[in-house]
């Protein structure tokens, strides 16, 4: 599907010639990609700035020595997988019982990858506004050496309502692998 509209042009002016729709959207979705890992590495200057004022760690650690740039750089791999503008590469993958060739998208690939090394961010957000991340939690979580992280909230709402839990769970999986299938 060819689009030809003075609009389109006006918004990516490198390109002259015909766009695809998917290429427009592709481009969009490079545009929030590079968005996220902005604020990623701002997210982990914050936190070590926010754990610095709390005394958690020394005023002279930075992000490699209090152990952050492994997370840091985990999440950075995690979404910085996405499907590329113009790129169109196809794989064919020989069949075993008949003579034809399947034929995969590399940017179908990636958009699948993407949908599920993102939908961490869903959890991710779900525990750090969960009621159990909060001050007073995070005071007996000191006094019994525990860590306050985002599995120690799933971990204590899963105690609490699993059910909610595991249907919300089957909900969001159920969209993604559908999703997926649709893709394909």
């Amino acid at each position: 599907y060819d689009v030809e509209s003075d609009d389109i042009k006006s918004i990516i002016p490198c390109i002259d010639k015909k766009i695809q729709k998917t290429d427009v959207l592709r481009f969009i979705i490079s545009g929030l990609t590079v968005l996220i890992l902005i604020t990623l590495v701002i997210r982990y200057k914050l936190l070590l700035n926010f754990n610095k004022l709390r005394s958690y760690l020394k005023e002279n650690e930075t992000l490699i020595s209090s152990g952050y740039y492994k997370f840091l750089i985990f999440e950075l791999i995690l979404n910085v997988i996405h499907p590329i503008p113009k790129l169109n590469i196809t794989i064919s993958i020989s069949q075993r019982y008949n003579q034809q060739d399947a034929f995969l998208d590399i940017n179908i690939l990636l958009t699948i990858l993407l949908l599920f090394f993102r939908s961490y961010h869903i959890f991710k957000y779900f525990s750090f506004h969960s009621r159990w991340y909060s001050y007073e939690t995070e005071k007996l979580c000191l006094q019994s050496q525990t860590i306050l992280d985002s599995v120690f909230t799933i971990k204590a709402e899963f105690k609490e309502k699993p059910f909610v839990l595991v249907g919300a769970t089957m909900i969001i999986s159920i969209f993604i692998f559908g999703y997926s299938l649709r893709t394909v």
